[in-house]
Formats: C-alpha cells, sequence, structure tokens
C-alpha cells in the first residue's frame, strides 16, 4: 500500500544583521524547498528534510554530523558556532542559519513525526565575534523558532487523524502556520521592539518573555510527536 509522507515541505530561515549609525537591520528570508515522497519496503515511509533517504545521525552531545546543532535547553550558542567564511561584500555583521525539522514514519496505527529545532553553524557566520549582545540577540531568534516548533508539537499531539491522506494536508498546513506566519510575526516585532538588540532594555523583556513561554511549554520538549490512526 502507497503512503504519504507528512514531511513534503521544508525551509531554512536565513536571518541577517548589521550596525549602521547605531541601527540594526534584520533581513529574514525562506528558501522553501519541495521534498520527495520516499516509499520503503520496511512498511513505512519516511521523509528527512536534511538529507532525503538517510536517518538522522544525532550523537549525544546534540549535533547532527557536524555542522548542525540541535536546540538544547542545557546549552546556548557561540560565536565558534558560527562557522561560515563571512562574505565580505555583504552589507551585513552576521547571518544566522535556522530550520524547524520534519520528519515522519508512517506504521499501521500510528504516525511517528520528529519536529527538531535546527542552527546551521556551516551556514551561519559573523564579522563581529567581540559583541556579546549581538550573540544574545542571535541566541534569542533560536529560542524563538524553538517555541515555534513546540506550538507544532503540541497541536500534532492533540490531532485527531482518522484519514491519513487529508490529515496529512492538515497537519502541513499546522506545520507551515507556526513556521513561516507565526515564526515570522514574532522575529518581526522582536526585531523592531528591541531595535535589533540595540536596546538593552527591550531585548532583557524579550529574553524573559520567552523564557516564560518556553516554560509553559515544556510539556512539548521533546522532539517527537506519536499520532494514533484512529480507525472507524
Amino acid at each position: 500500500m502507497l503512503l504519504e509522507s507528512l514531511a513534503s515541505l521544508g525551509g531554512v530561515w536565513s536571518i541577517s544583521c548589521k550596525l549602521a549609525f547605531n541601527n540594526c537591520v534584520v533581513i529574514m528570508k525562506v528558501l522553501m524547498t519541495l521534498s520527495t515522497l520516499l516509499f520503503l519496503l520496511s512498511g513505512f515511509v519516511q521523509l528527512n528534510t536534511i538529507q532525503k533517504g538517510k536517518n538522522l545521525n544525532m550523537s549525544e552531545d546534540g549535533i547532527l554530523g557536524d555542522s548542525i546543532i540541535v536546540w538544547s535547553a542545557d546549552s546556548k550558542l557561540n560565536w565558534s558556532d558560527f562557522q561560515a567564511e563571512p562574505d565580505l561584500n555583504d552589507e551585513y555583521l552576521a547571518r544566522s542559519w535556522v530550520q524547524i525539522g520534519l520528519t515522519s514514519k508512517q506504521y499501521e496505527d500510528k504516525v511517528v513525526i520528529q519536529v527538531p529545532t535546527y542552527f546551521y553553524k556551516s551556514r551561519s557566520w559573523s564579522k563581529k565575534k567581540s559583541s556579546t549582545n549581538l550573540l544574545a540577540h542571535e541566541q534569542l531568534h533560536f529560542d524563538i523558532t524553538e517555541l515555534m516548533a513546540r506550538h507544532i508539537r503540541q497541536e500534532f499531539s492533540e490531532y485527531k487523524l482518522t484519514d491519513v491522506k487529508s490529515g496529512f494536508k492538515e497537519l502541513k498546513s499546522i506545520y507551515h502556520k507556526y513556521y513561516s506566519t507565526e515564526l515570522d510575526k514574532y522575529s518581526r516585532a522582536y526585531d523592531a521592539e528591541t531595535n535589533h538588540g540595540i536596546i538593552r532594555e527591550e531585548q532583557e523583556k524579550w529574553e524573559s518573555k520567552i523564557a516564560q513561554e518556553l516554560k509553559s511549554m515544556e510539556d512539548y520538549t521533546s522532539s517527537e510527536v506519536i499520532i494514533e490512526i484512529i480507525k472507524n
């Protein structure tokens, strides 16, 4: 029986930052890519939005391969994580790449979904690694991305899946609602109110706000969501 994959769309946020005349401008864009359905003989379908056709190979320290960090409350970004060579012709001081991943495995009676939050070390760079304020600002963008992932996990966990085909379409809509619309809304408000991290008082307010919201959603810290298929 042919089964549809939930993770047919994935994307990466590129966050750019520059300081000029005491102003910081952040440009965010989404590069959306279409993934291809992969049918495995073992009885389930899996699609990996990071590398098609291969399982996640996460090490104990939370690093996927050598270039991707999975969000964790126990660790923070360091400037050493921004490993790409800066583009000297680029007007921005830093570029951070983050993603909400989406991987699904479908069995006869359930769907197991992974919704991790990634930071791409090999694509992120900074021209001003001496700035702790800029690093803190970038960290909170990563935290906001994790917050949106938790909202996705919550709605997925509450979803009643009775029809796989139509259900997957609705689950993908939930994913994009938070990954695209809500993440963009939060990030723009954050940058506007903090003037991209320059207004320290507002930056601290946002750090407290996001910490509280992450705390309120701690039941959805695990990237794994299991949805049972309800059979009539």
